[in-house]
């Protein structure tokens, strides 16, 4: 139960600094920690994809996104990745 608790307060607490850091949006962190496990965990995957498609968001930022979304990838996979994203976003730019 606490070990719960501490990770969601951290999740939450995360979610609200990227949030108000990377879109300019304000959350309370209240509300977050009263949504029950499904619909966290749910705001939480969502959060994870909308910053690894921001382009605002630094490469050692994604690095560490990714492998909270996929432990058990690799760094080299992981390097891969974003080797991918960053190529398909200067495709679109092209």
């Amino acid at each position: 139960e606490f070990e719960h608790h501490t990770k969601r307060c951290y999740e939450a607490s995360t979610i609200v600094r990227d949030f108000k850091r990377y879109f300019n949006q304000s959350l309370q962190k209240k509300k977050l920690m009263k949504l029950d496990d499904e619909d966290f965990e749910r705001l939480y995957q969502e959060y994870l994809n909308k910053m690894l498609n921001c382009d605002r968001v630094e490469t050692f930022r994604k690095k560490i996104l990714i492998h909270i979304m996929y432990p058990e990838y690799t760094d080299d996979d992981i390097d891969e990745i974003i080797k991918e994203m960053v190529g398909k976003k200067e495709k679109v730019n092209e």
